[in-house]
């Protein structure tokens, strides 16, 4: 699954697809589910207080991972952003992306 998203007045594309949680549990040494369902419920209960650190590692491997030019680690990422309040305004988009690329397609057997 793919989306596009403005970041730091860049047209950008978000990429999630099946290799974004070993890429993270590889690079970052954490359970991207677990982040994410934590990132997720911070979110819904208080978006302001949301989980900078998840979105940021998110936000670059999705990034990288649709061929963006985003440098080799996140802190190069990070460094190039003109504000790092860019990544509140691709909050959503990268929530969004995660869930559309959760959803099952599987019905169960069992009435």
């Amino acid at each position: 699954m793919e989306t596009k998203v403005f970041i730091s007045g860049k047209e950008r594309k978000l990429r999630n697809n099946a290799l974004i949680p070993r890429k993270y549990r590889n690079t970052f040494g954490r359970d991207l589910i677990f982040d994410m369902n934590k990132l997720v419920t911070s979110y819904k209960e208080n978006p302001e207080l949301a989980n900078t650190e998840v979105l940021e590692n998110i936000t670059f491997l999705m990034l990288k991972e649709a061929g963006e030019d985003v440098g080799e680690t996140v802190e190069e990422f990070l460094a190039s952003l003109e504000n790092i309040f860019d990544l509140y305004n691709v909050l959503d988009d990268v929530v969004s992306l995660w869930a559309a690329g959760n959803k099952t397609t599987a019905t169960s057997k069992k009435k």
